[in-house]
């Protein structure tokens, strides 16, 4: 009975490695099948990604890519996407959608408290203007502050402890690139 537990036990913790792979390969693919979580990660790191109703079937899912600015905005980008789990690749099937929260505060019993009237929605056209300007929101006319919001590194730990970390930019194969000379 115990050698039957063991062999039982050790194939549930395989599987869940073997899941884990695959989760992480999966998302891993989105450095390039989508590209602005990537821009994101590269602009804005650490950058959290993650596919809403993961593992649920197949059908469109939401991909996620979340950044923090300043110790006060939270900076979000949906797009619709395809799952192939054979393949271990994610693409994308929509218009990425972005979004700029202001946080106003964050407390634990409380959560965060955000002010819509300080939010604003862009396009992927807005985003790329952003990007080419080196994270400068100015260029689509949005002037960021820079003083922290009260809580906001335990807002930023509280939504990051249930994640799985995902880096769509490998660092060591970027370094590695240019330096064959």
């Amino acid at each position: 009975m115990r050698i039957f537990l063991v062999i039982e036990l050790m194939f549930l913790a395989c599987s869940d490695n073997d899941a884990l792979d695959e989760y992480i390969a999966i998302h891993e693919s989105a450095a390039t099948r989508v590209p602005i979580a990537r821009q994101m990660e590269e602009m804005f790191a650490p950058a959290d990604h993650f596919i809403t109703h993961y593992g649920m079937g197949e059908g469109v899912k939401v991909w996620n890519t979340q950044c923090f600015l300043n110790d006060r905005y939270v900076l979000t980008m949906q797009v619709d996407v395809e799952i192939d789990y054979s393949q271990l690749t994610v693409s994308q099937v929509g218009e990425p959608q972005l979004w700029l929260r202001y946080v106003e505060e964050y407390s634990e019993s409380e959560g965060a408290a955000f002010d819509p009237s300080k939010e604003v929605q862009f396009d992927a056209t807005q985003w790329q203007e952003i990007y080419e300007a080196g994270g400068d929101f100015q260029e689509i006319d949005v002037a960021l502050e820079t003083t922290a919001a009260t809580g906001m590194q335990e807002y930023i730990m509280a939504r990051r402890t249930p994640l799985i970390a995902v880096q769509l930019i490998n660092e060591e194969a970027e370094d590695s690139d240019g330096d064959d000379q």
